[in-house]
């Protein structure tokens, strides 16, 4: 736990993590889980103790939760085998019922917000607005469109700021 809690602490002195913290607390605002940093932060992980972590592999570790996939050369009936003897002897367990998480209120407008950190090697622009969800009927058509204009290396928008402008090592839309 405390090379997480130290992993933690040192968010702090990456600009890019920074930024991207600071961005979904403005986004999805102080209440939203998506709010908070996925791994924690020094004092949600303080927090932590041993019973939780035991009642949460309780929970979680069970056999209707197992979701398991093999890719590469073997012989399947053989694999699978392999399989029901490793795993077959996990009790059934509660199936965990994933949540898409609730809708968050966008901003009443406009948002800046400027972080000096002083030494920084580079500076960090997050420019966003909350987008689709993830179960809407239009998600694939616009990651598509998304891919092409900004999320991949190939993209209009690196092609413009990278490569033919040279404005930054690199940029990412999602």
């Amino acid at each position: 736990m405390g090379q997480s809690i130290d992993d933690a602490l040192a968010t702090k002195d990456s600009p890019g993590l920074v930024a991207a913290l600071y961005f979904r607390a403005l986004l999805f605002g102080p209440g939203h889980k998506y709010s908070h940093p996925v791994g924690g932060d020094a004092l949600s992980l303080g927090r932590i103790a041993r019973a939780d972590i035991v009642a949460y592999h309780r929970r979680m570790y069970v056999g209707r939760n197992l979701i398991l996939i093999a890719v590469g050369h073997f012989d399947p009936s053989r694999m699978l085998g392999q399989l029901v003897r490793a795993c077959g002897k996990l009790r059934p367990g509660q199936k965990y019922e994933w949540t898409s998480g609730h809708a968050s209120e966008p901003p009443a407008g406009p948002s800046v917000l400027l972080v000096d950190q002083p030494g920084a090697p580079q500076t960090y622009f997050v420019i966003g607005r909350s987008g689709i969800s993830r179960d809407g009927p239009d998600r694939l058509a616009v990651w598509l469109a998304n891919t092409a204009f900004g999320g991949s290396f190939t993209s209009i928008l690196n092609t413009a700021l990278r490569i033919r402008s040279g404005l930054t090592y690199g940029q990412i839309a999602c």
